[in-house]
């Protein structure tokens, strides 16, 4: 099953405040009949049958390797502060603590999650606690290991004796960890009332602002994964797109980028392949392969762009790209960055100018020739000029959340690609547009003044062939920590474009 089909029931759960219950009542829970059973029988093997359990029978439960003992112990002692703010250390988990924890990582609305979490490496639950960026690393390093381990375990591909747990750790850390720390420390809170003392401090305010905004499911994707396996016995998962690659594109979307995009996104959770509808270091760098890549393909569709800095940034487009002098799309659609920071900008300011894009240009009109989103016709949040050689990245609009994409204002490309992410029917609904397209110009007999300068080898014909020939996807990336580990074996350094281009 699919993370997001059974974590949420809205028949059956006990719905009742346990704040308010009497001090002698049965304790209330909001999981439904069935779930509650399936974890008191849970709990009954964990304590043998006894009032409570250990730490070490509750760790073997969660089956974890030992990269993520430790976590196993930090749930184990969140598990036992769940109904309270004041830390209690013990070698024993009660029934209701067990109960109540869960329930905290299940059940509660995504910001209580996320206070959750962070307490689990905070010294205490309170409001006001804080951790470094080192406890800030250890905690997304933590989840990032869970989502690999579970993934592998879903592909029953979990070789824990041959895993190299140091270099899995380096090759997260390097490929995502990192963006996502450095993008945390740097945010700021717009309610708390806490005053941090450095960006080497995170309060628990500014956490779960920041993992709402950019991460919204990051425990969707990890604690909640293994808890419903271990002890709902329910063999959900949170499955990665089948991502299509070609030449140079695993550079742009490995898999960590590739799961902190999918715990962004609010999409469902069924595994569409995302088809490559355009690649400049494939197709090259003509804006009419471009368009004609993405016009009349009715599914969302991700762009990304690596400037010669190695930054590594773009937008996701909830809308059918088309040829239009004004803006165009829809809520859902949202602008990000993934290096050296990772930061999600979604579409919520007064205006609904999600994208623009304008192939033709025109004597007596000032409308601009290129790509944009956000913004207006003479400042975009992010633009791409019609050569894409170039392009702006601003920090604020009207559409999107305010915040940097980049730390300057100006990149130069190097490579840009757009993948299709709206699966099958999408694809063929593309590909009877084209068909139509094709026959029309046909019937006309005469050149598409748009792809003058281009043979019909290279043009709509040729477009209308690839995309029919294009069936195939990568196979869930199972070669990129190989590679990885090879590049370092060899004495390789950092991953090709992270240096200054």
């Amino acid at each position: 099953k699919k993370m997001g089909q059974t974590t949420s029931h809205a028949g059956g759960h006990l719905h009742l405040p346990h704040s308010g219950a009497k001090r002698n009542a049965a304790p209330s829970y909001l999981f439904a009949p069935d779930e509650l059973a399936s974890l008191q029988r849970a709990f009954r093997e964990l304590s043998g049958g006894g009032p409570s359990c250990s730490s070490s029978a509750f760790n073997k439960s969660l089956g974890l390797p030992p990269p993520l003992h430790s976590f196993g112990d930090r749930l184990f002692a969140g598990f036992q502060n769940a109904d309270s703010e004041e830390a209690s250390t013990g070698p024993e988990l009660r029934e209701e603590q067990f109960l109540r924890g869960t329930e905290k990582c299940l059940k509660s609305p995504v910001s209580q999650q996320f206070r959750f979490l962070f307490s689990l490496y905070a010294e205490s639950a309170k409001p006001g606690a804080q951790i470094d960026k080192s406890k800030v690393t250890q905690m997304l390093l933590d989840c990032a290991l869970l989502f690999h381990f579970l993934r592998q375990e879903q592909e029953e591909k979990s070789d824990k004796g041959d895993e190299d747990y140091d270099l899995l750790k380096e090759y997260w850390t390097e490929k995502i960890i990192n963006s996502m720390v450095s993008s945390i420390m740097l945010y700021e809170s717009v309610s708390s009332v806490e005053v941090r003392d450095s960006n080497d401090i995170q309060n628990a305010d500014g956490f779960t602002e920041w993992a709402t905004e950019n991460a919204s499911h990051l425990l969707s994707s990890t604690v909640v994964i293994l808890l419903t396996r271990r002890f709902l016995q329910d063999d959900v998962e949170w499955p990665l797109p089948l991502v299509q690659h070609v030449s140079g594109t695993h550079q742009l979307l490995d898999v960590p980028k590739l799961w902190a995009l999918s715990i962004a996104l609010d999409e469902n959770r069924e595994p569409y392949p995302w088809r490559v509808l355009y690649s400049s270091s494939e197709n090259g760098t003509s804006f009419n392969r471009f368009a004609n890549g993405l016009f009349g393909y009715p599914g969302p569709v991700l762009l990304i762009i690596r400037s010669k800095k190695g930054e590594i940034f773009g937008g996701y487009i909830h809308a059918e790209w088309k040829d239009d002098t004004r803006f165009y799309g829809s809520a859902g659609s949202l602008l990000f960055s993934l290096q050296p920071k990772l930061n999600i900008y979604r579409g919520h300011g007064s205006q609904q100018n999600y994208v623009f894009c304008n192939t033709r240009k025109n004597a007596y009109s000032d409308v601009p020739v290129g790509v944009g989103f956000g913004g207006d016709m003479s400042s975009f949040r992010l633009w791409i000029d019609g050569e894409f050689a170039t392009g702006t990245a601003r920090s604020i609009d009207n559409t999107y959340r305010k915040g940097p994409l980049l730390d300057n204002l100006s990149f130069k490309i190097t490579d840009i690609v757009v993948w299709g992410c709206g699966g099958q029917e999408a694809d063929k609904a593309q590909v009877v547009a084209k068909q139509r397209e094709a026959k029309e110009v046909e019937n006309r007999r005469k050149v598409n003044k748009k792809m003058a300068g281009e043979s019909w080898t290279s043009g709509p014909d040729k477009w209308l062939m690839d995309m029919v020939g294009r069936t195939g996807h990568s196979n869930e990336f199972q070669d990129e920590f190989e590679a990885y580990k090879k590049n370092k074996a060899a004495g390789g350094g950092a991953a090709e474009g992270t240096g200054d281009g």
